[in-house]
């Protein structure tokens, strides 16, 4: 209705004001958006938790995983390492050391790989 309308059209200004580039999402996309974020969003932290875990085990300031995440965003998430050159001996090697020392983390790292893979 008018209602709906006039508040779009606010909250479309309230984010071109702010630098932003408003869009639209079908309410049947909802959900599908929403999942995304969720793994943009909330799965980075728990990968930022993850990673910093196994740094602080191996013995290495957990924090310094932040600056590789940082450089990943800003080279527009240019996938490097050994799943990108197919160096699955080092993904052994991962898998070996988890086991060991991380148990808890194998399926989170296999589901990654797979997905990084694919």
């Amino acid at each position: 209705g008018a209602d709906t309308d006039a508040a779009a059209q606010r909250a479309r200004w309230l984010a071109e004001t702010l630098g932003l580039r408003p869009f639209g999402v079908a309410d049947a996309d909802r959900a599908l958006y929403h999942a995304g974020a969720v793994i943009g969003g909330n799965f980075l932290v728990t990968l930022y938790r993850a990673a910093s875990r196994l740094l602080a085990e191996a013995g290495a300031p957990p924090e310094a995983i932040v600056p590789l995440m940082t450089r990943t965003i800003e080279n527009g998430f240019d996938l490097t390492g050994p799943i990108a050159r197919g160096d699955w001996a080092t993904v052994d090697a991962h898998l070996a050391a988890l086991e060991e020392r991380a148990p808890d983390l194998v399926p989170l790292y296999r589901a990654l790989a797979e997905a990084t893979r694919a």
